[in-house]
């Protein structure tokens, strides 16, 4: 039998003794032909992933024993085709030992490194660990010292079983502590047994925490290595998955106080960053030391300043407990006292009054340079703290005034200018990428692309060839596009005119009010995407039959001069061609209210548009599965329009439209929604209510679209409750959400388009159904105080507690107590004066809660 024959049949083994007893320039022919033998069987329904497994596994040992080149050997073996991995091991790695028996040490391991390079454990871990075991092999038979790299070991930790009996034990275990992406792979090894992601399937193995740890009781592993390792991670950092088996280890191992001493910088290193159980076991450790006495007075300033500069409370509170415990037993009042300072200016009133408390108890054994300290310190206390300091200390200082910023005015962006040349045009559109394009650009890029190819078509064509792609995937463009498909669609009616797309499907289905078919049909995406999704392919259609697009932003918001588009309207009519329907109803939606007139002769009807909308919106239940409690919050928009308008004008904005609006599907769309308010630019609020479908879904995994507050915020438009709803979630939504919507919302102060009371009631109504995080939106709204929005900041607090307080004997939500430090601190400082009943209810209930504590000083503050 031949190489053919042993690949159809499967035969992994026969493979492999055949090449062993081929001559080489048999080999190098066999090599030869295995891409057309790829292609051949590739032509005829390939699945290395299933059915055809074992085929793929002769296939690959075949490129292992045949082809000479390290480098080449090594792109065969990783070929997804070739070595893809399903729901079953494959079994060329155990092979690949003996199918490359006739190569030498260097060539094995030559491939073993290029083979590790192209590990990628995070991203597709089911290739990479076929990969390693291939590699590990070729290692282990070369006898070399393992592959560099990170990846290496992130497979070392993921495929071993037997720790102790491993051969690459000596040589990995320190790198085991430097490689990033170990503590991911390990996250669930949690005690004797752990669960281990294999690439195929979850596994369980031996623990490699009672494996090391019995290693290092025997001595066959070093125990110092395994500490420092642990603290030598610490210091590196990191995210909490990547740091937390280190953390069980550095528990299992358990340092007596001798090797904490040792180690007492590296524990004082880790104090002032490191995540919370890192920095609590550094806490531990200094604590340890310091009843040991190996604690000097440098050592002690350090920790406790590092600590009590931490925003964990936790961490704070146990750092002053401590040092209050210790002060008197340690001889160090003084040191104590100077430490506390920094919390006199806490936003949390329980951490002021804790150290306000401390440093009163220990004031009768305070030096006179401490005591003047404290009371120079004092000055920013609230006025209650002030007074109890100056008991125990003297007079203090009146407090220094402090005073907001004033809000950053707010500078428009300019929409990108037209490329000036068709070779300029190429280079855009080569550089546009997919993820990060911004919506202006490419309305810019597919407005030029007409343009282009209206004025010189041939000239477009030619700068474009082997710039983009010839026949670009489009295969989205129904409904679901992207960039890429926008301008693949514009691109490729330029180099290929029997490509154009078909507006007509597309304009079917924005009219279409119900789901049909299979597949795709199934789905009906919300109207806003369908009508730009119809616009996109009529732009792409209209390619070299029209000298421009009438709908083109003049402004980075969306809008649309009048003036410009009655000079492009006069361009079309001297060319002898009509706009296309989409393209004018677009123009439409992007004019301002004065420009109705020019609405009107552009889409007769449409002047009552501008008049027209009316807006509405609220949480409402929405079924998620079949039983009685399986129903999940929704935000609802309502567009009802008061006059009658154009029925695509009617059709784009009306809200719910059809079924689509109460699809699964629909209200959790993300596709494409931050070029929804650049589509409404001078009706923000429009705008808005279309996006709140989509936002809860997301919120539920910590995920908010990019663009969509910074969108609302160039808009236009009144500001109600849509967008009030939906900047609440952004302001509690990931990070880089959150960093988007405080300064969204510094926009629409700015341009005093803000409105504060419904955004407090949003705040309320969707912390209620667990759709935002309060924690999170006391942090944002104090970014956005102090760059000087604290006004509009106050009234959406102050709006928003009659709901958010909690009733007597309810739990607060968290992060509610730091709403109302937020408010109070703003009413101290800015002299803003609210009356909020509810607050001075909840005041009056006494206890020594923050959620009381806070209320009384807001209440306080406010009423002054």
């Amino acid at each position: 039998m031949n190489v053919r024959d042993l690949v159809d049949a499967g035969d992994a083994a026969g493979v492999v003794r055949l090449v062993a007893t081929m001559p080489e320039d048999e080999r190098r022919a066999t090599a030869r032909a295995l891409p057309a033998l790829l292609r051949e069987l590739k032509a005829g329904g390939w699945h290395p992933w299933g059915k055809d497994g074992e085929r793929a596994d002769a296939l690959a040992l075949a490129g292992a024993g045949c082809i000479a080149g390290a480098a080449a050997a090594a792109t065969w073996l990783c070929k997804g085709d070739v070595a893809d991995v399903g729901q079953r091991p494959r079994a060329y790695p155990a092979l690949i030992s003996a199918a490359t028996a006739h190569r030498t040490a260097a060539w094995r391991a030559d491939v073993a490194a290029r083979m590790t390079g192209r590990l990628r454990f995070r991203d597709d871990p089911m290739m990479s660990v076929a990969r390693w075991r291939a590699a590990a092999a070729l290692t282990l038979a070369a006898g070399t010292a393992p592959p560099a790299g990170d990846a290496f070991v992130v497979g070392w930790a993921t495929c071993t079983t037997a720790l102790a009996d491993d051969p690459f034990l000596s040589a990995l275990l320190p790198r085991l502590f430097e490689a990033d992406g170990v503590g991911a792979a390990l996250q669930w090894d949690v005690g004797e047994t752990a669960q281990v992601w294999t690439g195929v399937t979850r596994v369980e193995r031996p623990s490699w925490l009672a494996a090391l740890t019995a290693l290092a009781d025997a001595g066959r592993v070093d125990r110092d290595l395994l500490l420092d390792g642990c603290l030598g991670r610490f210091l590196r950092g990191g995210r909490s998955v990547d740091l937390q088996w280190f953390v069980r280890l550095y528990d299992a191992l358990a340092p007596g106080p001798d090797e904490t001493a040792a180690r007492l910088r590296d524990h004082l290193r880790l104090l002032p960053s490191a995540p919370v159980p890192v920095a609590e076991r550094a806490l531990a450790a200094v604590r340890t030391a310091d009843e040991a006495g190996g604690l000097d007075a440098a050592a002690f300033a350090e920790a406790a300043g590092a600590l009590l500069f931490r925003p964990e409370k936790k961490l704070v509170k146990a750092t002053l407990g401590w040092m209050d415990r210790t002060a008197r037993r340690h001889g160090r009042v003084d040191a104590t006292l100077r430490a506390l300072p920094v919390l006199f200016s806490a936003e949390a009133a329980d951490l002021r009054d804790r150290a306000v408390a401390c440093a009163v108890k220990h004031a009768a054994h305070a030096g006179a340079d401490v005591r003047a300290e404290i009371r120079d310190a004092a000055a920013e206390l609230p006025a209650a703290s002030r007074a109890t300091i100056a008991e125990a200390f003297g007079a203090v200082a009146a407090p220094v005034a402090l005073a907001f910023p004033d809000l950053p005015a707010y500078a428009p962006r300019p929409f990108p200018a037209p490329a000036g040349s068709a070779a300029e045009l190429a280079e855009r559109l080569a550089a546009a990428r997919p993820d990060t394009a911004a919506w202006q650009d490419v309305e810019r890029l597919v407005a030029d692309v007409v343009a282009f190819a209206w004025r010189d078509g041939a000239a477009l064509r030619a700068a474009l060839d082997g710039v983009v792609p010839r026949h670009p995937d489009t295969r989205l463009a129904a409904d679901f596009g992207t960039a890429t498909t926008w301008l693949g669609l514009a691109t490729g009616a330029v180099l290929d005119g029997r490509t154009r797309p078909r507006p007509k499907e597309a304009h079917a289905r924005f009219r279409r009010d119900r789901p049909h078919g299979t597949g795709a049909n199934r789905w009906l995406p919300p109207i806003l995407q369908r009508f730009l999704a119809w616009r996109m392919r009529e732009a792409a259609d209209a390619v070299g039959r029209i000298p421009l697009l009438l709908a083109t932003p003049t402004d980075a918001s969306g809008a649309l001069d009048p003036d410009v588009l009655l000079r492009r309207c006069a361009e079309l009519d001297a060319a002898g061609v009509r706009p296309g329907r989409a393209d004018a109803v677009q123009a439409v939606l992007r004019l301002p209210r004065e420009a109705a007139d020019v609405a009107e002769r552009l889409v007769p009807g449409a002047r009552a548009w501008f008049d027209a909308p009316a807006v509405a919106c609220a949480v409402e239940p929405v079924r998620v599965g079949r039983g009685d409690r399986d129903y999940a919050p929704r935000l609802a928009g309502r567009v009802t329009l008061k006059e009658k308008v154009p029925a695509e004008l009617d059709r784009a904005v009306r809200l719910p439209s059809g079924r689509s609006f109460g699809d699964a599907f629909a209200t959790g769309y993300t596709i494409s929604v931050d070029r929804w308010p650049g589509m409404l630019p001078h009706h923000r609020e429009v705008a808005a209510a279309h996006l709140l479908p989509s936002l809860p879904l997301g919120m539920a995994v910590d995920w908010f679209p990019a663009g969509v507050t910074a969108g609302l915020a160039a808009a236009g438009g009144p500001a109600g409750p849509a967008t009030a709803a939906v900047l609440a979630c952004g302001l509690s939504g990931t990070p880089a959400a959150r960093a988007e919507a405080v300064d969204a919302l510094l926009v629409l102060a700015a341009r005093d388009a803000l409105a504060a009371a419904d955004l407090g009631t949003a705040v309320a109504a969707l912390a209620g159904q667990g759709i935002v995080k309060v924690n999170r939106v006391a942090e944002s709204l104090g970014q956005a105080a102090d760059a000087g929005a604290h006004r509009a900041v106050f009234a959406a607090v102050t709006a928003g507690l009659p709901v958010l307080l909690p009733a007597p004997g309810a739990r607060a939500a968290a992060g509610l107590p730091d709403l109302l430090a937020l408010a109070a601190r703003i009413a101290e400082t800015a002299r803003l004066r609210a009356d909020v009943p509810e607050v001075a209810a909840v005041a009056a209930r006494g206890g020594s809660s923050r959620l009381v504590r806070e209320a009384a000083r807001l209440h306080q503050a406010a009423n002054g």
